[in-house]
C-alpha cells in the first residue's frame, strides 16, 4: 500500500482552498464511502470466491474488476 494521498483528497482540500466547501466534504464522502466499498469486496473475495461454482465464475471476475476499477488498477 502507498502513502501517497489519493487524488479524490488533493481535489478536496483544492477546493476547499477556492471556497468550494460543500463539494469537498461530498467528495470526501464519496471517497470514503468507496474505500468501505472495495474493503467489503475484497473481503468477500477472501471469504466467497473458493466456493464460487465454475459457471458462475464471471461472478469472481465482475468482482476483480470493480476492485481494480475503484483502486484506479485499471487503465
Amino acid at each position: 500500500m502507498t502513502d501517497k494521498q489519493p487524488e479524490a483528497l488533493i481535489i478536496a482540500d483544492d477546493m476547499d482552498d477556492i471556497g468550494e466547501h460543500q463539494a469537498a466534504a461530498e467528495l470526501r464522502r464519496l471517497h470514503e464511502m468507496n474505500a468501505e466499498l472495495v474493503l467489503l469486496l475484497e473481503d468477500w473475495m477472501d471469504t466467497f470466491s473458493e466456493y464460487v461454482e465454475e459457471g458462475d465464475a464471471s461472478l469472481v471476475v465482475f468482482t476483480q474488476e470493480a476492485i481494480a476499477k475503484a483502486t484506479g488498477e485499471q487503465q
